[in-house]
């Protein structure tokens, strides 16, 4: 570790930051850069860094969604010719490669699929309740109450997302058990990530009712019964996935280590 970062981090960061680059390289992270000590030694985050100083010196918005759609179309069309020369080395014409719909299987008919979508739309019926309240109120808590719905709008809207992928990616690498290697099966990244993302939740819920619960209790069912959905799914993931829980310190929240993270929003 150089001696200019060392002076800038306390004997805890410091640490983590040990424990940072023993991890590297991980297996997610959720783009929050803003809010991580380890920006300034991540490559994902110097890309960043220079796409927002490049718009900048054309004269562009960095944050316009075009400019990112833009940037996105370019790694998509990066990854569609690597995949072509990856086919070409193995002698397959991508024309020729049949795609049959019974191939795939449906995880959107699954119990535990239909229940993550339920939430999805329980837990944003609730944020827009609560920001159409705000509009009417400037309570106290008005800033620690954004803070939370922003993270929980985040994390509550992927949890189905990854619940999907892992489902699809279980039955692809059991189908593919013999002839592939998986050194970390996708099924168990994207398991642990809707995991992860249920746990972020339900902090981010229980933070919520108690800052709102002192002015308004009529949200203390709602949140309850989005809590208690929230412990069967992850009961359901645990069932399926029973590794999924082994992949959390490969994972970064909000510039942290998963289980770090939690702790430290856990504020109330």
């Amino acid at each position: 570790m150089s001696k200019g970062l060392s002076k800038t981090l306390n004997k805890k960061q410091e640490r983590e930051f040990k424990r940072f680059l023993e991890a590297a390289p991980f297996n997610f992270c959720d783009g929050f850069c803003d809010r991580c000590n380890f920006a300034g030694t991540c490559s994902i985050s110097r890309q960043e860094l220079a796409f927002q100083l490049k718009r900048q010196k054309e004269g562009k918005d960095p944050n316009d969604t075009n400019a990112f759609l833009e940037e996105l179309s370019k790694n998509f069309k990066k990854i569609i010719f690597f995949l072509e020369e990856e086919l070409k080395k193995q002698g397959i014409k991508p024309a020729e490669i049949e795609i049959k719909e019974e191939d795939f299987i449906k995880p959107e008919k699954e119990l535990i699929c239909r229940e993550a979508l339920r939430l999805n739309k329980l837990i944003f019926s609730l944020i827009r309740e609560i920001e159409t309240d705000l509009e009417n109120t400037r309570p106290w808590y008005l800033i620690s109450l954004q803070l939370e719905i922003i993270d929980l709008s985040y994390y509550g809207g992927f949890i189905y997302n990854k619940l999907i992928r892992a489902l699809i990616s279980k039955d692809f690498e059991r189908k593919n058990k013999d002839n592939m290697e998986f050194v970390i099966p996708d099924s168990e990244i994207s398991s642990c990530l809707a995991l992860c993302a249920l746990e972020n939740s339900e902090i981010c819920l229980k933070n919520i009712l108690n800052l709102i619960n002192e002015v308004d209790v009529k949200y203390k069912v709602k949140i309850d019964r989005i809590l208690k959905l929230i412990e069967k799914i992850k009961l359901g993931i645990n069932k399926r996935f029973p590794k999924a829980k082994y992949f959390k310190d490969k994972i970064i929240f909000h510039g942290a280590f998963i289980s770090l993270n939690q702790q430290k929003r856990a504020k109330f």
